[in-house]
C-alpha cells in the first residue's frame, strides 16, 4: 500500500515507511518502483549516502504525518496544452538579471546605476540599500549576518539553511524563508514600479519589444498563412519585461494563464522561477502578514496545507511524475498545486503568498503552472534561434531542459561582457555540429545595433 508522508517543509513523499538502523529515528521513506533495487541494496555494504538514492529521509522534527493511499485523490493524467501550428515558434530569448539591472540607456544611464531601486543582481538582494525595505521583515534581518558577508555566495547560504531545514526540521529557519520570501516580493514590486514609471523612455526592453513589434508585423504583411511568435524565458522576479512587452504588443496579462497564450499572442513569457506579482490567494485575510506568520511559527506544510486551503485541495497528485523526471535519482515528491496560482496587481499584493522561487545553488525547480511547463517544453522542440541575455546558465534543471528538448537549434546568441561561463553551461547544446555561436559583449548594442539583422538572418 502506498501513502503520503507530509513534512513540515512542504514536500510530500508517496511510498511505504521502512525500518532502518542506520536511521532508527528517522522515516525512511522507499517509493514503490525502487523497493526491488532497495531490498537489494540492503545485502550490501553501503552508506547512509547510498541510502537516500533510493529513499526519502525524514528527520522526527519535519515528520508530520501521512495520509492513507486510499484516501487520497485518484490521479489524473495531465492535460495536453492543445497547441496548433498558426505561429512560427523559432526564436527564444532567455533573460537572466543581468539584463533587468542594465536595462537603461540614453542621459538616464548614470541616473539609474545609482539609483537606490535599481534591479538588483544576485548577490545585491540583501545590500544595505534595500535596508528601509528589509527593516520591516524580522525573519531577513536574522539572516543578514550570513547574507551580507563580503563575497558571500547567496545562492550557497540559502542552499546550507535548506539541507538544515530538511535534515534537521528546523523551524527557525523555515520561518526566516517564508519571510525572505515576501521581502523579496515588496522589493521586486518596488524596483518594477520605479523602472517602467521613471525610464520607460530609455528602457532597453522597450526597444527590444518595439523592434520585436515591427517585425512580427512585417511577417504578418509578407506571410498571411504563418505569424511569427517569440518566446522569453524570464528568470527575473520583478514585470519589467513583461510591461514592456505587454504595451507594445498591446498584450494585457491579467491572468496567467496570459503569459502563454500560444495560439493566440505574438509572444509567449515563461517565469520559470515564479514573479512577485504571482501567487496563492489565503482565503482569510487576517493570516497574511509576514509579521503574523512569522511570529505564529508557522512552518511550510501549515503554510500550504491549512492556511491556504486543505491538504487534499493544495496537494498537486499529479505532481509525482514531473518531480520524479527532475530529480538526479529520480526520486518523486508532490508539491504544492501550482495550478493554482494566481496573477494580480501592486495594490492586491497583501492577499497572496508570494509565488517566488528563493535562490538556492542546488535546489533547483520551477514555480510556474504546469501547464506553462508543458507548453514551454513544446516551445522548447521548435525554436531554432536561442538569444541570451544577461544569463548565466546555471539553472541546471532549464539547461537539462535545453539539451534534451531543444534539438532545432542552429544559432546561439550570447549577450554577456564574460560568455564564458554561459559557454560552459550551454556546451551540450553550442557543441552540436551545426550549431553557430555569436557572442556580443553588450545588451544596449545588441538592442539597438544588431538586433534586427540577426532576427532578419534567422527568417529562412
Amino acid at each position: 500500500m502506498i501513502n503520503y508522508y507530509f513534512t513540515t517543509y512542504g514536500d510530500v513523499y508517496a511510498g511505504q515507511e521502512f525500518f532502518h538502523s542506520d536511521f532508527q529515528n528517522d522515516k525512511v521513506i522507499v517509493q514503490a518502483d525502487k523497493w526491488s533495487d532497495f531490498n537489494e541494496l540492503l545485502g550490501k555494504a553501503t552508506t547512509p549516502d547510498k541510502i537516500k538514492e533510493y529513499a526519502w529521509i525524514i528527520p522526527p522534527a519535519a515528520y508530520v504525518g501521512y495520509l492513507k493511499g486510499t484516501d487520497a485523490p485518484k490521479f489524473r493524467n495531465p492535460v495536453s496544452p492543445d497547441i496548433m501550428g498558426y505561429y512560427e515558434r523559432k526564436d527564444m530569448f532567455i533573460i537572466g538579471a543581468g539584463a533587468s539591472a542594465n536595462c537603461v540607456t540614453g542621459g538616464k544611464k548614470t541616473v539609474f546605476k545609482n539609483d537606490a531601486l535599481r534591479p538588483p543582481l544576485g548577490n545585491e538582494l540583501f545590500h544595505n540599500k534595500f535596508e528601509n525595505i528589509y527593516k520591516k521583515y524580522d525573519g531577513v534581518k536574522l539572516s543578514l549576518f550570513d547574507l551580507q558577508q563580503h563575497n558571500v555566495n547567496i545562492e550557497e547560504c540559502l542552499e546550507n539553511d535548506w539541507k538544515e531545514i530538511q535534515e534537521n526540521g528546523n523551524l527557525e529557519i523555515m520561518k526566516r524563508h517564508i519571510n525572505i520570501q515576501f521581502y523579496l516580493q515588496e522589493l521586486l514590486k518596488d524596483v518594477s514600479l520605479r523602472v517602467c514609471s521613471e525610464y520607460y523612455d530609455c528602457n532597453l526592453f522597450a526597444r527590444l519589444a518595439d523592434k520585436l513589434q515591427r517585425i512580427h508585423n512585417r511577417a504578418l504583411k509578407n506571410r498571411w498563412d504563418l505569424r511569427r511568435q517569440f518566446a522569453f524565458v524570464s528568470f527575473n522576479q520583478d514585470n519589467i519585461l513583461d510591461h514592456f512587452l505587454s504595451s507594445y504588443f498591446q498584450k494585457k496579462l491579467p491572468s496567467i494563464n496570459n503569459y502563454i497564450e500560444i495560439n493566440n499572442s505574438p509572444f509567449c513569457l515563461f517565469k520559470p522561477h515564479g514573479s512577485w506579482n504571482w501567487g496563492w490567494k489565503f482565503p482569510d485575510k487576517k493570516v497574511n502578514r509576514a509579521s503574523t506568520l512569522f511570529n505564529s511559527n508557522i512552518n511550510f506544510y501549515r503554510l500550504y496545507f491549512e492556511l491556504l486551503g486543505k491538504r487534499v485541495d493544495m496537494v498537486d497528485w499529479n505532481s509525482w511524475g514531473l518531480e520524479t523526471s527532475f530529480h538526479k535519482h529520480y526520486k518523486g515528491r508532490l508539491t504544492i498545486d501550482k495550478s493554482k496560482l494566481l496573477s494580480f496587481t501592486h495594490d492586491e499584493i497583501g492577499n497572496y503568498y508570494p509565488a517566488i522561487l528563493l535562490p538556492y545553488r542546488d535546489k533547483d525547480e520551477f514555480t510556474m503552472p504546469p501547464s506553462h511547463f508543458y507548453i514551454l517544453q513544446h516551445y522548447l522542440s521548435q525554436i531554432e534561434n536561442l538569444i541570451v541575455v544577461g544569463w548565466k546558465g546555471n539553472e541546471a534543471l532549464f539547461t537539462k531542459m535545453l539539451a534534451s528538448d531543444a534539438s532545432r537549434i542552429k544559432k546561439v546568441i550570447i549577450v554577456d561582457p564574460n560568455p564564458k561561463i554561459v559557454e560552459e553551461h550551454l556546451k551540450p547544446v553550442i557543441s552540436r555540429n551545426g550549431v553557430q555561436k555569436i557572442n556580443y559583449p553588450d545588451f544596449e548594442d545588441f538592442v539597438i545595433n544588431h538586433l534586427e539583422k540577426e532576427m532578419a538572418d534567422s527568417i529562412h
